[in-house]
């Protein structure tokens, strides 16, 4: 038994090949270089795929509050202190999350509702007995107690969640085991959370003091859908679930918001790599069950060491993961904890890690994101990780597994995937799409379709999701003649009544160009110059830009292009 990734590093010294590599070492910097960054996709703008899930079918909200994640990076301190990141206003903001995605009043309200829609042809909630496994993501954690900042799952997130479930859903304390299969918990998870709910479960690969160690249940080996397409070093390929997944009577996925230098994003589905255990080279480490299941070469969406990068279309083990019966099937909800969103897998935080999109602008994420539809709340991770300009790792084949898992009932792959309980083949797992632009950020169901998803917003000062959708209006108009341009383009528009209007153009990742008009204007036609400049002055690089008009509750945005 190895106690820790240098130790087992160690004893594979004189054994292993030199171009041999564990996928969970490999940084930002030494991912391959490729012409097909940044990730465009295959499908259009608001075409949704698959059958939405949930209350409302392919909702998800996206909380965000800059005063949740305050870490001023100072030397010695941790971000995951109280005095950083804020216990009280992670609360409210998960509070505001669960109800707004369930269109209740009160926080017990929320829950029925959760265990209700669970419950479709019972319509029943928690009964007592029943238990709860909460995955989370320890990825960088390979001890109890963290050498830097490492990036994984926050103690407030998993307090907070905690709290709720045991004072506004009545799941007793000891009926909730928090796990992370082949990580190390934190100390600083699990004194957070035992220091008001002492009797919760910790279930991890160290068992260091109160937690205890992952075990397999021999009865629940994984049978995957397709063989892989190559091998990977190190493989033994018999996979199984933890005991406490199998025990459990539902799941709560929790992912964290980051890049990945393989699969170039990290979110629910691929956090179930954590839920499995396989061996490595014949020995008992289940730290690298993803190696030892042999998954990396089919996750791999871009060149990466000997792997050359899946194509479209192609089987995808994360969909696998995401609709066995002990897993997705077991699912009760669906969370994003995107307080720091990171690089990729082994970032640890600090001041590169800021975003620079709007509107982070140059600030932590400070988000939540919940959803009730699994394929959903990744498909809107990917878009807010593939329009901020610091994640090189978001290209390639980023979402083949979302549109087989949208479609798993006929997927574009052609693989038959299988449930893991006897014959049976997946239905449609969620609802897929991309947004119409990193700005709005509004999918179809924000456009008023009655498919697809819809991604609702609150910020401190949206109580629900109502208020903060923007829709286009039919009395604000807008236009940019020419387009293409150069040297200058007019901005036309007009307003039906006196009100406020901001005028800002945006590159095609959503961050602010140049405000060209911010101010009350009166009723009628007005227009503005843009010389292709940002706000300093300078001339900005040719390509495509967005602008957006705000005039009062309405805005609408769209394309320019600017050719030097």
């Amino acid at each position: 038994m190895y106690h820790s990734r240098r130790d087992f590093l160690k004893s594979m010294t004189c054994t292993v090949p030199a171009f041999f590599i564990f996928p969970g070492m490999l940084r930002d910097d030494q991912v391959q270089a490729s012409s097909n960054y940044p990730f465009i996709p295959v499908d259009a703008p608001n075409t949704p795929m698959g059958q939405g899930r949930g209350i409302f079918p392919g909702r998800v909200i996206w909380t965000y509050d800059p005063n949740a994640a305050v870490w001023d990076c100072q030397f010695g301190t941790r971000w995951w202190n109280n005095t950083a990141t804020n216990l009280a206003v992670v609360e409210d903001m998960l509070s505001k999350t669960l109800r707004s995605l369930t269109g209740t009043e009160t926080l017990t309200e929320a829950w029925e509702a959760i265990f209700q829609y669970f419950h479709q042809t019972t319509s029943r909630g928690y009964q007592n007995g029943e238990r709860i496994a909460i995955k989370i993501n320890c990825n960088p954690a390979f001890d109890s107690y963290p050498i830097w900042n490492e990036n994984y799952t926050s103690p407030q997130v998993i307090t907070a969640l905690v709290r709720q479930l045991v004072e506004n859903a009545g799941v007793p304390q000891d009926a909730i085991t928090v796990y992370d299969a082949i990580r190390h918990i934190p100390d600083s998870i699990v004194n957070m959370c035992q220091s008001v709910f002492p009797e919760v479960r910790f279930v991890d690969w160290g068992a260091k003091e109160v937690r205890i160690r992952s075990i397999r249940d021999l009865d629940s080996k994984i049978t995957w859908s397709s063989a892989f397409s190559m091998s990977e070093i190190g493989a033994s390929f018999e996979t199984f679930l933890p005991q406490c997944v199998v025990e459990a009577n539902y799941l709560i996925n929790i992912a964290d918001l980051k890049g990945h230098s393989i699969a170039g994003i990290t979110a629910c589905g691929k956090n179930h790599y954590g839920s499995i255990l396989a061996d490595v080279l014949s020995s008992d480490n289940p730290c690298f069950a993803p190696t030892g299941a042999g998954l990396h070469p089919d996750t791999c969406v871009h060149p990466v060491g000997i792997w050359p990068g899946r194509p479209m279309d192609v089987y995808s083990p994360i969909v696998d993961l995401m609709g066995h019966h002990h897993l997705g099937g077991k699912t009760l909800l669906y969370l994003i904890d995107g307080l720091y969103a990171v690089k990729d897998q082994n970032s640890w935080i600090g001041e590169s890690q800021r975003w620079q999109s709007m509107p982070f602008n140059n600030g932590w994420t400070s988000s939540i994101f919940a959803s009730l539809d699994g394929v959903s709340i990744d498909s809107v991770a990917l878009d807010f990780l593939r329009t901020e300009p610091t994640l090189k790792n978001v290209y390639g084949t980023v979402d083949n597994y979302l549109h087989d898992a949208a479609l798993a009932d006929n997927p574009p792959s052609g693989v038959r995937y299988q449930v893991n309980d006897g014959d049976r083949t997946m239905e449609s797992l969620g609802v897929h799409e991309h947004w119409n632009n990193p700005v709005d950020r509004q999918y179809n169901r924000n456009l008023g379709c009655s498919e697809g998803i819809e991604l609702i917003k609150l910020t401190p000062d949206t109580s629900t999701g109502v208020d903060s959708i923007e829709r286009p209006s039919s009395f604000v108009t807008v236009s940019a003649f020419p387009n293409p341009f150069n040297p200058s383009t007019t901005i036309s528009f007009r307003i039906s009544q006196k009100t406020r209007v901001n005028l800002t153009v945006y590159n095609i990742n959503g961050q602010s160009v140049n405000t060209l008009v911010d101010t009350i204007k009166e009723a009628g036609n007005h227009s503005v110059i843009w010389y292709g400049t940002d706000s300093s002055g300078m001339k900005v690089a040719s390509g495509i830009y967005l602008y957006r008009l705000k005039a009062g509750n309405f805005s609408k945005t769209q394309k320019m292009t600017f050719m030097r």
